[in-house]
C-alpha cells in the first residue's frame, strides 16, 4: 500500500490476536491499521481453508460461458484466496468487467487454438483522493484523511499447458503444481543492510558502527519497474547475465502523487513534455522540483500490472499548475490514453535515474547508508509492481529488518512484501472454443457437529 504510513508492523508469524490501546499512550497510526490487517488475516484465512481453489456463494455464480468469441460469466459472489470478489448480477462480459486492465482492442481477444484455462485473479489496490475523491471530507475543507484498500478482481484466460490435460480432473489435480507457477512466477528476496564504507569481516554481516544516516524517519519502498530476470556478473565459470528487470525506490513509500489534468497521449524518447497538474500545494516546491523522477501512471496501467513511463522534471510552474518534464524511458506504453475517467497521476520516485538495472548478488547503495541485495536465484523472475518495505528511525540509526542472532547479527533475506495475488480456476474452454467446462466450487454446506 502507497500510503503515507509510518511502517507497516502486521506480520502474521508473530501470532497476535489483536491490538490493546493503553491509556495516555500515543496514538500511531500504524497499531488502528495492525489492527485492520489482523482481523482480515483471521478471516480470509478461515475462508481460505474452508475453500482452498476458491468457491462461490450461489450456483451461477462466475459461471462462464463462450459462443460466438465473446466470454460472459454470470454475476455472484466467489472467494479466491479468503478474499470474497463481488460481480454485478446478470450477464458480465470479458471486456466490459469492472476492474478491466485492457489498452488495446488486440488485449480483449481470445484466441482459441489451443484449450485455455480462464481463472479469476483477486487482489487489493491502495486508493487515495486522486483516485477516488469521495474520500475527502469537503465538511473539513478537503483533506484527505485516509486512504482506502480495494479489492480488485479479473477475470482472465491463459493456454493450458501441454503437460496439463485440458480436462476437469487433471487441471484441479495440476492446480498447484503446474498451474500456479505459470500465474505468479517465482519470488525474489532481498536483504538490508547499512553500513556504506564501514567494514565487516563478511560481506553479509552488520558492523555494530553501522547506521541510517538519515535526518529523519522514513518508510522506504523499494518495487520492482520493469518485470523480467535479474543480471549478474560472471561467476564461477558461469557466463554472465543480463537480465531485463528493473527497480526503482522511494524514501516516501511512493506515497508522494499527483493529479494529471493534461497528460501526453504518445511521445517519443527524451521528448519535452508540459504535464497540466489539477492542483499543485503549497509546500510543491518541496515535494516535486527539478531533478525528480515521476511515474505516469493510471487505472489501466495499475490494473494491468504494468509500469508507467518514467520522466525526469525540468520545472515546476505552480501558478500554472504545470510540470515541464523529460521523458527518460522507452516511449509511452501502447494505448495510453490521458482520459479524465482512468485517473491519471504522477507518482514521485527519489533514484536519481529512470529506474535502476536489478543486479542479483551485489550490494547497491540507496542512501544515508542504506544497501540493498537482491538474492542469486536461477529461478527467479521479479513482476512489475513487487516490493520490500525498510523502515529507518534516526533514534537508533536502524532498518527495521529481520536479523540473525550472530554476534555480529545478519540480515535475513525477505520474500516480496506484495502486491498478494490470489487466483481460483473458473473454466476450461476446449481448443476451437467448444463449450467450457465448469471447474467452479460451491461454498461448502456446514455440516452440523452431531
Amino acid at each position: 500500500m502507497q500510503g503515507d504510513f509510518s511502517r507497516d508492523t502486521f506480520d502474521p508469524t508473530r501470532r497476535f490476536s489483536r491490538v490493546l490501546r493503553q491509556q495516555g499512550r500515543v496514538e500511531l497510526e500504524a497499531d488502528v491499521n495492525e489492527q485492520t490487517s489482523i482481523l482480515l488475516h483471521y478471516l480470509r484465512t478461515l475462508a481460505a481453508d474452508l475453500m482452498p481453489m476458491g468457491a462461490g456463494s450461489q450456483e451461477d455464480a462466475f459461471d462462464v460461458n463462450f459462443a460466438g468469441g465473446k466470454l460472459t460469466f454470470m454475476g455472484g459472489h466467489y472467494y479466491v484466496g479468503g478474499i470474497l470478489c463481488e460481480a454485478p448480477l446478470g450477464e458480465n462480459t470479458y471486456e466490459d468487467q469492472p476492474d478491466a486492465w485492457f489498452m488495446s482492442d488486440e488485449d480483449k481477444a481470445i484466441d482459441t487454438d489451443d484449450p485455455l484455462l480462464v481463472y479469476l485473479d483477486a487482489w487489493e489496490r491502495h486508493v487515495d483522493v486522486n483516485q477516488d475523491d469521495r474520500i475527502r471530507e469537503v465538511a473539513l475543507g478537503g483533506p484527505d484523511t485516509s486512504s482506502r484498500a480495494k479489492v480488485v478482481w479479473q477475470v482472465k484466460t491463459i493456454p493450458v499447458p501441454q503437460a496439463v490435460p485440458p480436462t476437469k480432473d487433471s487441471v484441479i489435480a495440476q492446480w498447484g503444481d503446474d498451474l500456479l507457477p505459470l500465474l505468479r512466477p517465482a519470488k525474489g528476496r532481498l536483504i538490508v543492510k547499512t553500513g556504506g564504507s564501514v567494514p565487516t569481516q563478511e560481506e553479509c554481516e552488520v558492523s555494530p558502527l553501522a547506521r541510517y544516516r538519515g535526518v529523519e524517519n522514513q518508510l522506504y519502498r523499494v518495487e520492482i519497474h520493469r518485470s523480467g530476470r535479474g543480471s549478474r556478473d560472471a561467476k564461477d565459470g558461469n557466463p554472465k547475465v543480463i537480465g531485463e528487470a528493473t527497480f526503482k525506490w522511494s524514501r516516501d513509500n511512493g506515497a508522494i502523487t499527483f493529479a494529471v489534468r493534461d497528460a501526453p497521449s504518445a511521445a517519443a524518447k527524451h521528448d519535452q513534455v508540459t504535464l497540466e497538474l489539477a492542483s499543485l500545494g503549497p509546500d510543491t516546491q518541496r515535494s516535486l522540483a527539478k531533478g525528480h523522477r515521476v511515474e505516469l501512471l493510471n487505472d489501466s496501467l495499475v490494473l494491468g500490472g504494468m509500469p508507467g513511463p518514467v520522466f525526469r522534471v525540468e520545472s515546476v510552474n505552480v501558478s500554472r499548475r504545470e510540470v515541464n518534464a523529460v521523458l527518460e524511458t522507452d516511449g509511452m506504453p501502447e494505448g495510453f490514453t490521458d482520459d479524465p475517467d482512468l485517473h491519471p497521476i504522477l507518482r514521485r520516485w527519489d533514484q536519481r535515474s529512470a529506474d535502476l538495472a536489478l543486479s542479483e548478488g551485489k550490494w547497491l547503495p540507496l542512501e544515508a547508508g542504506i544497501e540493498i541485495r537482491f538474492e542469486l536465484d536461477d529461478d527467479t523472475f521479479y513482476q512489475t509492481g513487487d516490493y520490500w518495505l525498510l523502515p529507518a528511525r534516526t533514534f537508533d540509526g536502524r532498518i527495521e529488518w529481520p536479523m540473525t542472532s550472530d554476534n555480529p547479527p545478519k540480515p535475513i533475506p525477505q520474500e516480496r512484501r506484495g502486491v498478494l495475488h490470489h487466483y481460483a480456476p473458473l473454466a476450461i474452454i476446449p481448443a476451437g472454443g467448444g463449450p467450457p467446462i465448469s471447474l467452479r466450487r460451491k461454498v461448502p454446506d456446514l455440516i452440523p457437529v452431531p
